[in-house]
C-alpha cells in the first residue's frame, strides 16, 4: 500500500531557529520529512517529496525509477532513480545545501530533463575535490559552458555531510563548503575565459542529466534546501547547523 511518511514538525526548527526565518528560501526538502512512500512491496520506494516552503513537489511514477527509501535516506545506487521537481527551478544568486554521502565518482545530483549537458556533478573526472556546474551561458550567447570547480582538498567520501554551493552574480563569485568549512572561492569563470555573467542555472530533476539518464548519480540523499541568494555568513552559519542537527551530522 501507498504509505504517508509521519513527521514531526519540532525537528524543523532546531534551537529556534527555522529555515523559514531566512527570506530568500525558496524550496526545502527535509529530512523525513513530507515523504509518500510505497511500501507495497521490498524495498520501500520514494514516490513524492513535498517541498516545505513552495509547493514544487519532488516526484516520480515510474515504479523502476523511483529511490528505495529507509529512514528518510533516499538511495540512488542502483543507477536508475531520478525525481522530478513540478517546476523549473531558476537560478541566479543561489545557495544549494544538499545532504548527501557520495562517492565522487561521477555523480550527477542536478539535471535538466530537455537540456542534457545542464547540470550540477559530484567527482568530475573521478576525482573527489572535483565539481562541475554545467549551463547555458546566455550572455553573449556562448551556449552551454562547464565550470570546473576544484576545491582547496578532497571532500569527504561516503560520508553524511552537508554539501553547499553559492553563487553571488554581483562580484560573479562562487563558493563550495562541507558542512561550514570552506573548500573553494572564485569568479565563475571558464577555462577559456568566458563568465557565467547573469545566466541562470535551470535544472528539473534530481540523479542525472538529460533525458538518456547520463551520469546517474550513486549518492544517498537527505536533504535538500535551496536559497535564491548567497547566503550572509551569519545566515549560513545558522542554516547549516539547522540542517547538521536535523540529519545527525557531528
Amino acid at each position: 500500500m501507498l504509505g504517508l511518511g509521519l513527521n514531526l514538525s519540532l525537528k524543523n526548527n532546531v534551537g529556534g531557529f527555522s529555515l523559514k526565518n531566512i527570506s530568500s528560501l525558496l524550496h526545502w526538502y527535509s529530512f523525513n520529512t513530507g515523504q509518500n512512500i510505497d511500501s507495497s512491496s521490498a524495498p520501500s520506494l520514494l514516490t513524492e517529496w513535498r517541498d516545505q516552503k513552495n509547493n514544487n513537489t519532488l516526484a516520480q511514477t515510474n515504479a523502476t525509477k523511483k529511490p528505495v527509501i529507509s529512514n528518510g535516506e533516499l538511495d540512488f545506487t542502483d543507477f536508475r532513480d531520478q525525481l522530478f521537481f513540478d517546476s523549473d527551478v531558476s537560478l541566479t544568486d543561489f545557495t544549494i545545501c544538499l545532504v548527501v554521502s557520495t562517492d565522487f565518482g561521477v555523480d550527477t545530483i542536478l539535471g535538466n530533463l530537455s537540456s542534457s549537458s545542464v547540470l550540477l556533478r559530484f567527482g568530475q573526472s573521478n576525482e573527489n575535490d572535483k565539481v562541475r556546474l554545467q549551463f547555458d551561458v546566455t550572455d553573449g550567447s556562448h551556449g552551454i559552458q562547464a565550470f570546473d570547480l576544484e576545491a582547496d582538498s578532497d571532500f569527504s567520501q561516503d560520508t553524511k555531510m552537508v554539501f553547499t554551493l553559492t553563487r553571488d552574480v554581483s562580484s560573479n563569485t562562487v563558493k563550495m563548503f562541507e558542512n561550514t568549512t570552506q573548500k573553494f572561492s572564485a569568479n565563475l569563470v571558464t577555462g577559456g575565459g568566458v563568465s557565467a555573467g547573469n545566466s541562470p542555472f535551470v535544472f528539473d530533476k534530481v540523479g542525472s542529466h538529460g533525458a538518456a539518464q547520463t551520469n546517474p548519480s550513486s549518492d544517498k540523499l537527505y536533504e535538500i534546501v535551496i536559497f535564491n541568494s548567497a547566503l550572509s555568513d551569519n545566515d549560513f552559519t545558522k542554516v547549516i547547523e539547522n540542517i547538521k542537527s536535523r540529519n545527525s551530522i557531528t
